[in-house]
């Protein structure tokens, strides 16, 4: 398993921006699956059972959803779809881990 860092959004822009910056550093990215469409409202709901959207609408775009929230939809996507859980969150949330 990899362990990523786990950061505050300010964090994740600083250190994106100083890396647009300094045009530094190089990372590589496994293959991974990404769908063509938004998660809807509708699809969130179907896989969650939860609904925290502020605009409300079944075709609207699942908004109002922290990162921890995102990556359990995502498990449980793939879970539904015969893949296995790609994310795993420490107990205490502050940590994930890729299972590659």
């Amino acid at each position: 398993m990899r362990k990523l860092f786990y950061r505050t959004n300010s964090e994740v822009v600083n250190l994106l921006r100083l890396n647009v910056v300094n045009m530094s550093g190089f990372c590589k990215i496994q293959p991974f699956l990404l769908s063509p469409y938004a998660v809807t409202q509708d699809l969130y709901y179907s896989i969650t059972k939860e609904s925290p959207f502020s605009f409300k609408g079944d075709l609207k775009p699942a908004e109002n959803v922290s990162w921890n929230d995102a990556i359990q939809f995502c498990n449980q996507l793939s879970l539904k779809t015969g893949l296995n859980e790609y994310y795993s969150i420490s107990p205490d949330g502050k940590e994930v881990t890729i299972n590659f």
